[in-house]
């Protein structure tokens, strides 16, 4: 609710046409997107793996996400924190607004 009250505030005090806005204002419902995936037929072998993975343990699938990565070839990259982030962009001279 708390949201909402500034929110309003926010619109009367920045739009001429507030009274109109404020009528437009009501936050829509969230609905789960739709699947992009929904009429699509997916091929029998590929069912059977995805079965077989939703019954793997965690452990199971950590284990298999090394043998993926190690097959493929797929590096291991570290990920940045997002507070990391402003900082490399300073020290390279760029000047990050906050």
């Amino acid at each position: 609710m708390n949201v909402t009250l500034n929110r309003i505030k926010f619109i009367m005090t920045r739009s001429p046409n507030w009274a109109k806005m404020l009528s437009s204002a009501a936050e829509p419902s969230l609905q789960p997107p739709a699947s992009s995936n929904a009429d699509k037929v997916f091929s029998p072998k590929l069912v059977g793996i995805v079965d077989q993975i939703e019954k793997l343990t965690l452990l199971e699938v950590s284990e298999l996400n090394s043998l993926l990565k190690q097959r493929l070839k797929i590096p291991d990259t570290p990920v940045m924190a997002m507070g990391a982030m402003p900082m490399a962009a300073q020290s390279a001279g760029s000047e990050v607004m906050v």
